[in-house]
């Protein structure tokens, strides 16, 4: 029954996905049959559209994107196309593990936004700048940018972006374990997320509220955080997320030695990776993964033992 639930949750979470894709894919392909879209500032912002949903499935055609509306944007003299181009790049090199190349992009497509006062991709383009220094584990540019995030998103009211920023600089102090700062950061993104009902938002705070709890020991409130987290995600069908709740479900079985629970919680996590184009991602399943099963083989000897 377990098997049959996953794959019916993973085919209807991967149809959502591709769905989005189709769509984007169409409109793109309306506009090049128009041949307007040498001159189409439209077209450019939904190849940004699709490169943003290309960065988690389709590294290769994340390049092409990329360059294309970086082309077409310095052509027609559309500085925020270029900017998006920046991103997507960006994104493109920070998900094969080249953080310097990634960085070079954000920097640009920063500069770009703050000289043509484009105020949420300059907030877009800082967090990716910000997290690209975290992967590097240069903790004080990281958390220099995420600041600046915040102040920007405070002086323009942007509670979207002020949410975000909460919950990406929560995971510098947890890194760090720092789980104070962690939870008052990530208390303040639900808060506002719970306001707006933004549900996603609400679900990746709770999955790192989780992860925070994990670390401290507590599991109770880990176990409570991410049922409410997984609950969202398999709801709206966002799979890098949903992914990571059952990781972190995962996880909370392996701290209380419930390995066989834990097992088909990672992997359904497994399942879903597998059509994910994010490596750095991956590794910590995996870890997690492998302790789960010398755990469980270190059982089965003890039994035969016995």
């Amino acid at each position: 029954m377990w098997v049959i639930f996953t794959a019916s949750g993973f085919s209807n979470s991967a149809s959502a996905q591709e769905d989005i894709k189709k769509s984007l894919q169409q409109k793109i392909r309306k506009h090049k049959e128009s041949n307007k879209s040498q001159r189409d500032t439209t077209y450019v912002n939904l190849l940004y559209q699709l490169g943003m949903q290309y960065a988690q499935y389709n590294l290769d055609s994340l390049l092409v994107i990329s360059n294309e509306s970086i082309k077409l944007s310095k052509s027609m003299r559309y500085p925020k196309g270029e900017a998006q181009g920046y991103i997507i790049e960006g994104l493109y090199y920070s998900n094969i593990g080249k953080q310097d190349r990634a960085i070079s992009y954000f920097k640009k497509s920063v500069s770009l936004a703050i000289i043509n006062s484009e105020t949420n991709l300059l907030l877009e383009s800082k967090i990716k700048l910000a997290a690209e220094y975290k992967y590097k584990e240069d903790y004080a540019n990281a958390l220099k940018h995420y600041l600046d995030a915040i102040e920007i998103a405070k002086i323009y009211n942007n509670e979207v972006y002020l949410s975000k920023c909460y919950l990406n600089i929560s995971a510098i102090y947890r890194v760090q374990k720092e789980y104070e700062q962690t939870i008052s950061f990530l208390s303040k993104s639900l808060e506002i997320n719970e306001f707006s009902n933004d549900e996603v938002q609400v679900g990746k705070t709770l999955n790192n509220l989780t992860a925070c709890y994990i670390e401290m020991g507590d599991l109770d409130s880990a176990s409570t955080s991410i049922d409410r987290a997984i609950s969202i995600f398999e709801k709206v069908k966002l799979d890098s997320w949903l992914a990571y709740a059952y990781e972190l479900k995962g996880s909370i079985h392996t701290k209380k030695g419930q390995y066989n629970q834990a097992l088909q919680w990672l992997s359904k996590s497994e399942k879903i990776h597998a059509n994910i184009d994010k490596g750095r991602y991956k590794i910590p399943l995996y870890n997690n993964l492998a302790k789960t099963y010398l755990a469980l083989k270190t059982m089965i000897r003890q039994k035969i033992t016995l």
